[in-house]
């Protein structure tokens, strides 16, 4: 498998990772910010999956098959707001660095790098998001 499909299965596992850690995260929540957070939360998954199926189809373009292994363990999931906060932006982080990787892999498919560079945008507005909702803390 060439390096872009690799980083392509990289972040698609990611993503689906992250897309079931955010739900567990908005069913767990509480406190007096929990409307805020659980509507935060929902819709962090609800662009994971969305982040996700673009990724897949690339894959599938480029010729790969989208492989992915959620195996998230919901047991040990972070049960604070705090923490579920901190390994959010954790989370974000990581998906900046592998979108910032796969961008120049794209090289002169620049519908790939197009769909690459608006994925990472959007994570970086979430760790944008998460570190002033920390900042309060």
């Amino acid at each position: 498998m060439d390096e872009m499909l690799k980083a392509l299965q990289e972040c698609y596992r990611h993503e689906l990772t992250l897309a079931v850690r955010y739900v567990n995260f908005a069913v767990q929540v509480s406190g007096l910010d929990r409307l805020h957070l659980v509507e935060l939360f929902k819709g962090n998954a609800t662009d994971s999956i969305g982040h996700a199926e673009k990724i897949g189809a690339k894959i599938v373009a480029k010729g790969g098959t989208p492989q992915g292994k959620v195996s998230e363990d919901l047991a040990g999931a972070p049960g604070s707001v705090q923490k579920m906060l901190e390994q959010a932006l954790k989370d974000e982080e990581t998906a900046v660095t592998l979108y910032s990787a796969a961008v120049p892999l794209a090289k002169n498919d620049l519908a790939l790098r197009e769909t690459l560079v608006h994925i990472l945008k959007d994570e970086q507005a979430s760790v944008d998001e998460l570190k002033l909702l920390l900042k309060g803390r």
